[in-house]
C-alpha cells in the first residue's frame, strides 16, 4: 500500500466515525512526515540517508526544505525529540549535509549531543530543585 492509498479497514473505520478519506489521508501523511522528522534526532540513521547518498538528490534536498513547517508553533508542539529539529534546520545546508557522510563528524555530534543531554538534564534537575525551594518557601510564609 503507498503512503497515499488508505486499506479498505481505515477507511470503513473513518466512515463509522464520519471522518472522509482525504481527511485521513492528510493525517497520514502529516503522520508519515512526523515520523520522519523525529527519526532525524538519531545520528546514526542521519549517516544512513548521507551514505545512500540521499542528500545528494535534489528531490530529497526539497522535501527536507517542505520540512520545514514543523518549526512552525502548531507543528512544533508534536515534536518529542527538540534537537530534530535542530538537525532538520542544520541538513537546509549543503556542508553539514557532507559531514554526515564522515563517520568522524557523525561521531563528533553524537558526543555533543551526549553532553547536551547529560547537561540539560542536570539543569532541569537543578531548576526543579530551585523551583521547589521556592514553593517551599512561599507556602511557608503563607502558613506563618
Amino acid at each position: 500500500m503507498s503512503e497515499n492509498e488508505v486499506s479498505a479497514e481505515v477507511m470503513a473505520a473513518a466512515e463509522k466515525a464520519g471522518i472522509s478519506e482525504e481527511l485521513l489521508k492528510g493525517e497520514q501523511r502529516l503522520q508519515l512526515e512526523l515520523e520522519f522528522v523525529l527519526a532525524l534526532a538519531n545520528l546514526d540513521y542521519v549517516h544512513h540517508l548521507a551514505q545512500l547518498n540521499y542528500f545528494k538528490r535534489d528531490s530529497f534536498v526539497r522535501y527536507l526544505r517542505y520540512l520545514m513547517y514543523f518549526k512552525q508553533p502548531a507543528y512544533a508542539k508534536m515534536i518529542v525529540y527538540p534537537q530534530a529539529l535542530q538537525i532538520l534546520e542544520l541538513l537546509q545546508h549543503e556542508t553539514f549535509r557532507g559531514w554526515m557522510s564522515i563517520p568522524a563528524k557523525v561521531a563528533e555530534m553524537k558526543q555533543q549531543q551526549q553532553v547536551h543531554w547529560q547537561h540539560h538534564r542536570e539543569d532541569t534537575v537543578m531548576m526543579s530543585m530551585g523551583m521547589q525551594a521556592e514553593v517551599t518557601s512561599i507556602d511557608m510564609q503563607h502558613s506563618a
